[in-house]
């Protein structure tokens, strides 16, 4: 098959022999796709910075035949995230974000909204955007986009509206309740206040450049944490390797 070009962001690399690479693409026009850079150990030259995890690059690739791997003719740099990975606890949540959007990401499938998402991302934490603000504004969209977050405004077991206070969220299930039917509940629960729920608001209402400028509560992003992670972790059916490193750098036990 011919050539065809592709923009996309570096996920990750992996060695392949002596000299080559296989490099996981999130492309805009063809979802993820797995490709072999040659010599791409051996020498920097051909593919100088543009391999870098999070790089925004214009790929070259060539089909193969009987295979899912394709091959990587040239990847030309379009913008580099090296600067934002200088810090170590950005750096940890980069590597969580790409090992996150690798498991999510469908083969061959364009998901153009996901890719936004990740640009949104990365050009907020470049203009200022807290971590953690930025963590839990991907893992609530990542949640969403994929059918994942329930709907939040009524209990799934009466049926009560909740637009006020506190509710309870089953990650097993996916089940929101109110807290009259979630005190007779069992399993894993994570409680939402107040705080927690105007930070879901936030991160579903506004984009992340404007949440810059806006500051949103520390309490209020834990209680999001706690129910991305629940969420997160009832999906997969196993932790993250990134988020350990993430824990640890941040002071909490792993």
């Amino acid at each position: 098959m011919p050539l065809f070009r592709l923009e996309g962001y570096v996920l990750k690399t992996q060695p392949l022999g002596d000299a080559d690479k296989i490099v996981t693409f999130l492309t805009r026009e063809e979802g993820k796709i797995r490709g072999v850079a040659k010599s791409a150990r051996r020498s920097r030259r051909r593919f100088g910075s543009s391999l870098e995890p999070w790089s925004r690059v214009a790929l070259s690739l060539f089909e193969k035949e009987a295979t899912d791997l394709t091959r990587v003719e040239s990847c030309d740099l379009l913008e580099s995230s090296y600067r934002l990975q200088e810090d170590l606890e950005t750096g940890f949540f980069l590597s969580y974000m790409a090992e996150v959007a690798d498991l999510f990401s469908r083969d061959r499938q364009a998901e153009p909204h996901y890719y936004r998402l990740l640009g949104s991302v990365l050009g907020a934490l470049r203009s200022g955007l807290s971590r953690a603000t930025a963590q839990r504004y991907f893992e609530v969209w990542t949640l969403k986009l994929h059918g994942l977050l329930p709907d939040l405004a009524r209990c799934s077991d009466c049926d009560e509206e909740l637009s006020r206070g506190r509710f309870i969220f089953q990650p097993g299930s996916g089940s929101v309740l109110c807290p009259r039917c979630g005190a007779s509940g069992g399993g894993l629960q994570v409680v939402l206040g107040e705080p927690g729920r105007e930070v879901l608001g936030a991160v579903l209402r506004k984009h992340p450049l404007d949440l810059v400028a806006h500051p949103l509560s520390t309490a209020g992003l834990a209680e999001v944490g706690r129910m991305t992670a629940a969420s997160l972790a009832a999906f997969v059916e196993t932790p993250f390797r990134a988020a350990r490193f993430l824990e640890v750098a941040e002071g909490r036990p792993s």
